[in-house]
């Protein structure tokens, strides 16, 4: 296979350059009076007897162009144009490379200028980086995730999983906190499409305006503001697994907009038929105890996701808007194992570990936001929010031995969760004096989870055993919070932000079956800070420092145990508490590139423990310790060729983990890889490479091993690209595959996680329109505290 797509490439670009010898051709180079190159000044090769275009370009970053005809360029004049410059222009008679075209500044007309040139394609703007995603390649025939995928420092891994820099980012749309994460968060974002999105914020320093939870950076993605009209995506693909096992998904979004309103709305259905082997290994030092466990777990997971919202214009300066998002599924999970057990490197006993299980999650969440816009210098925004999620099913583990050295063993777990979150956020925006920025404001959200667990032991003459552990237990969260920041531009090339934000939190944990509370009220400070400073060449320098918290999911929260088989179980955690992040960002920017330099510490950490007990191994999350990693980073965008355009991004750090006796231990240096290409062979036929590699990564108490792949994407549009179809193949190699080694004094585990990542899928979307483009407005939402789920 892979001998026939490098065949394939290298004739495909055989003829192009064959092609390109049969042709004349039109260059030169733009520059101002300073003789400095000008990127993105607009070229135009102009009919003269009907005043028309026949072909337009963009100078790149060293003020080039070119343009091919194989009619020899008659009856044609060369215009370029640049906003802040004087319009040049000449016939082209025989010259046709033109060594250097100076355009001269037009004095007074910059104000009045239309913009007709595209931006760079990376900017910086205050705190933030921008990438402007219509100034690439990738403007059209993408979905939002495969943007956030090439996004300058921005990770996203093959499970939909967005990161910043190994941590969780938060992700805007619009300014608009998504309150959906994971699988949820990664279905809506792909629900976007490229021609829509106007240029992606990447801010990888905190914000006393956003929530303190944001401890991964912050990604904001900004639509077009569009005019009137109709627009309709339909999207559908298939990934055939073998064996029965497949992925399907269709779905379509609708949006339609006025003068005055915008309705949008989004329906799909997404069902995934998976098998992948884990392979687990528990080794216990001094009894000389060695427990394997070989795992073929098969899943299916049918799900619903549904979104309707309206914006309208209720009055000059009043927008009032409201969403709902929700879905409905359902999971079942068949889990096929054999397990063994050695003493002494002697098998003693072996047998059949299975695992049935299904359950149904409905979620669903409404957002109610306004917006005044009191004036040019004062705007007051207002976001309330109400989330529900029911999640609840049964799943029963099935041990059998063939020697009966220890007894069969049968146990059903009954769980049921039901969460309610509602937040409301009220900010002011102020423009002072001197070009002095204000922002405040304050939030308040409520918590309330209810989780019970039924644990029941079955036995050959159908009589159950509920004399085991169970749970039933309400954890209550009540946060309120207030912040203030401040920003302003200094002369011409220094700017700096600063802010603090304070937050209180109440914890009330209920124990139902005990009949205990404890509760918890604490008070945090979390202050910020961001300087940057512009430098010659177009090129600028930022540090910026802030404090963070995470809290700990409402599942490490439960008072719950799960049983993996016979020595070994899972077991919740009601006493974790935050954990606190300092973070120190330093930034170099330079052309379409960026060198950082970054270090975090990660206090009261969070982390999975196994520990012992009568040779039964339990995994449970602790508060201890700390966590330190110091690194840096490099990213690019470049577009090498007119049809070649090129990511590149890597990183190097050092993870270490320091227990509460200030014990060094699980330090590892890490260096990871990634490359992005596209290929045009034409504006409609391209393909896309992309590649990745992670050595040895560290977290606390355990070493994953290197993980690595590459990806191939061929794409063809037809009918003006309304209808896109591609055909992607994933880890062509068949390399990727997680693996783990935890090292105690005691013991150590080992687990091996092989999915079917080899895949084959077909793709495609249909894009229905009126002429006019669309509002891209959408209802904004503030809660923050549905993350944990």
């Amino acid at each position: 296979m892979i001998k026939v797509f490098t065949s394939f490439c290298f004739f495909l670009l055989f003829l192009s350059a064959a092609s390109t010898a049969q042709v004349h051709t039109c260059s030169g180079t733009v520059v101002d009076e300073s003789k400095a190159p000008i990127e993105f000044a607009n070229v135009f090769l102009i009919s003269i007897s009907s005043d028309s275009i026949i072909d337009a370009g963009i100078t790149n970053e060293k003020g080039a162009f070119t343009f091919q005809d194989d009619g020899g360029f008659s009856d044609c004049k060369l215009s370029v144009e640049f906003i802040g410059f004087k319009k040049w222009e000449t016939e082209l008679k025989g010259n046709l490379n033109f060594e250097e075209i100076v355009l001269v500044q037009s004095a007074g007309e910059l104000d009045e200028a239309v913009i007709t040139g595209e931006k760079s394609m990376i900017t910086r703007e205050g705190d933030k980086l921008i990438f402007n995603v219509q100034s690439t390649p990738l403007k059209s025939g993408y979905d939002g995730m495969e943007l956030l995928a090439v996004t300058p420092s921005v990770w996203v891994d093959g499970k939909g999983a967005i990161q910043m820099r190994n941590e969780s980012a938060t992700v805007l749309v619009n300014g608009r906190p998504l309150k959906i994460y994971g699988e949820d968060l990664a279905n809506y974002i792909s629900n976007l499409n490229s021609e829509d999105v106007q240029r992606i914020e990447i801010q990888s320093n905190q914000s006393s305006n956003t929530s303190a939870t944001s401890t991964g950076g912050i990604i904001n993605i900004v639509l077009k503001e569009k005019a009137l009209g109709l627009r309709s995506t339909i999207k559908s693909y298939y990934t055939p697994r073998g064996n029965g096992l497949d992925l399907r998904y269709s779905g379509f979004n609708v949006n339609y907009g006025t003068e005055k309103w915008n309705l949008y709305g989004l329906y799909n259905y997404r069902r995934n038929h998976n098998l992948q082997q884990i392979d687990n290994e528990v080794n216990y030092r001094e009894s000389n105890q060695l427990n394997t466990t070989s795992l073929a777990t098969e899943t299916l997971y049918k799900k619903h996701n549904y979104q309707l919202g309206f914006i309208n214009e209720l009055h000059k300066n009043h927008e009032i808007g409201f969403e709902v998002f929700g879905f409905f599924s359902d999971f079942k999970n068949d889990d096929l194992g054999k397990v063994n057990y050695f003493l002494a490197d002697a098998l003693t006993d072996s047998g059949d570990n299975n695992t049935d299980g299904k359950y149904d999650n409905n979620r669903v969440n409404g957002t109610l936001n306004y917006k005044w816009v009191i004036s040019k210098k004062d705007k007051l925004s207002v976001f309330v929010d109400y989330s529900k999620n029911l999640r609840n099913g049964p799943s029963t583990v099935t041990t059998t031995y063939d020697n009966g050295t220890f007894e069969n063993s049968k146990t059903r777990y009954l769980s049921d969760s039901e969460t309610t979150i509602q937040s409301f956020q009220l900010d002011y925006e102020k423009q002072l004096k001197n070009d002095l920025n204000i922002d405040f404001g304050i939030q308040a959200s409520r918590t309330d989870r209810l989780n019970s667990l039924i644990t029941e032991e079955l036995f050959e003459d159908n009589s159950i055993d509920s004399s085991t552990p169970q749970n039933d237990f309400n954890y209550k969260e009540d946060i309120s919070a207030s912040y203030i920041s401040l920003d302003k531009k200094i002369g011409e090339k220094n700017f700096f932000k600063t802010g603090l934000r304070i937050e209180n939190t109440a914890v009330d944990k209920i124990d139902f079956l005990t009949d205990s509370l404890v509760n918890q009220d604490y008070l945090n400070w979390f202050p910020s800070f961001f300087y940057s400073r512009e430098l010659p060449g177009n090129k600028s320098i930022s540090a910026s420092i802030s404090q963070s918290l995470r809290r700990p999911s409402f599942r490490d929260l439960g008072n719950y145990i799960t049983k993996v088989n016979d020595f070994q179980f899972f077991i919740g955690n009601p006493d974790l508490s935050p954990e606190f992040v300092d973070k120190l960002d330093i930034n170099y920017d330079f052309k379409k590139s960026r060198v950082s330099v970054f270090y975090s510490k990660t206090k009261d950490a969070i982390n999975g423990l196994y520990f012992l007990e009568n040779d039964i191994a339990y995994y449970r999350k602790f508060n201890t310790g700390a966590q330190v990693q110091f690194g840096s980073e490099f990213n690019t965008s470049k577009q090498i060729k007119e049809w070649w355009f090129l990511r590149f991004s890597g990183y190097v750090l050092n993870r270490r983990f320091v227990n509460d006796e200030s014990t060094t231990s699980f330090k590892q240096n890490t260096f990871n890889i990634k490359v992005f290409n596209t290929f045009s062979f034409n504006k409609t036929t391209s393909i896309d490479i992309s590649a990745a590699y992670t050595s040895l990564k560290a977290d606390a108490f355990f070493i994953a091993t290197e993980v690595y792949g590459a990806d191939v994407v061929f794409k063809k549009s037809f009918f003006d690209k309304r209808l896109n179809c591609r055909i992607y193949l994933d880890d062509i190699f068949n390399t990727l595959r997680y693996k783990n080694i935890r090292e105690f004094d005691t013991f150590y585990t080992k687990a091996d996680t092989k999915p079917i990542s080899r895949t084959i899928t077909f793709w495609v979307t249909y894009n229905i329109s009126n002429k006019n483009a669309v509002s891209g407005k959408k209802t904004k939402s503030k809660n923050e505290a549905s993350r944990r789920l």
